[in-house]
């Protein structure tokens, strides 16, 4: 098992962060993606929770339960957007798969940020 890197939610997931929340939320979200597909039904919130946890891991970060809430809410946003699954499936189109650009973090901000912003405006 590789060392896991100890992170805080402002490091992370703060204004400083770069793109590595975008790319875990990528990863989360294609993970939640795929989970729904494959068993045709919503993730529960302990199975969500389980994906980013994994999503945190593989990226080398320790899944602590903080980080782990914080990310559920944007993968979850990305995940159940049209956008975010369209995005998934042209990312799996590519030959090279194993780069996830400066270009890719800004799409899936963009997707995040809408995606939020439409379930805040349908509670009005």
């Amino acid at each position: 098992m590789k060392n896991m890197k100890t992170m805080t939610g402002e490091e992370l997931f703060g204004k400083d962060a770069g793109g590595l929340q975008y790319y875990l939320c990528f990863l989360a979200g294609k993970a939640i993606i795929h989970a729904e597909t494959l068993y045709d039904r919503v993730t529960t919130i302990e199975e969500t929770k389980s994906l980013c946890k994994e999503a945190l891991k593989y990226a080398g970060i320790n899944p602590e339960e903080d980080l782990v809430t914080l990310l559920y809410f944007p993968a979850t946003a990305f995940a159940s957007s049209d956008e975010g699954i369209q995005f998934c499936e042209n990312f799996d189109k590519r030959t090279d798969k194993s780069t996830f650009t400066g270009y890719d973090s800004n799409e899936v901000e963009e997707i995040v940020n809408k995606s939020i912003e439409e379930f805040i405006h349908s509670l009005e």
